[in-house]
């Protein structure tokens, strides 16, 4: 990119923090915009993650029927924590205190448990 072009953004990016520092309705605009973004974020992690299932379809079927239901587990309860996160984002479902806690810690562990699940599949390859 020239110098130009990124002079160019680096206005705009300027010109919406300060409209968003100082009005109340550039706030929300961005709160909308940033929940949007939280929302393509899962929604191409969802396609990555089909691609990889696709990819790997053969070891998956492969795994023990425990390591299966825990990977199956552990990327469901990422999912599900991923998308309470962009509804918090959209002001659907209020994530506050010990809420929010929950919901990172779950996503911790669905995320330990599905690298845990894939970890141990590694070993029943033929």
């Amino acid at each position: 990119m020239s110098s130009d072009r990124i002079r160019g953004w680096l206005i705009i990016l300027g010109l919406a923090v300060i409209a968003t520092v100082f009005f109340r309705q550039s706030q929300q605009i961005a709160g909308i915009v940033f929940g949007a973004i939280a929302l393509l974020f899962i929604v191409l992690v969802w396609y990555f993650g089909y691609s990889w299932y696709r990819n790997n379809l053969t070891a998956i079927s492969l795994m023990p029927d425990k390591l299966r239901a825990l990977l199956y587990l552990g990327i469901g309860m990422v999912t599900v924590t991923a998308a309470m996160w962009s509804l918090h984002k959209f002001g659907v479902v209020p994530l506050h205190g010990g809420l929010f806690l929950l919901d990172v810690f779950a996503g911790l562990v669905g995320a330990a448990l599905a690298v845990y699940a894939w970890s141990e599949s590694k070993r029943y390859y033929l």
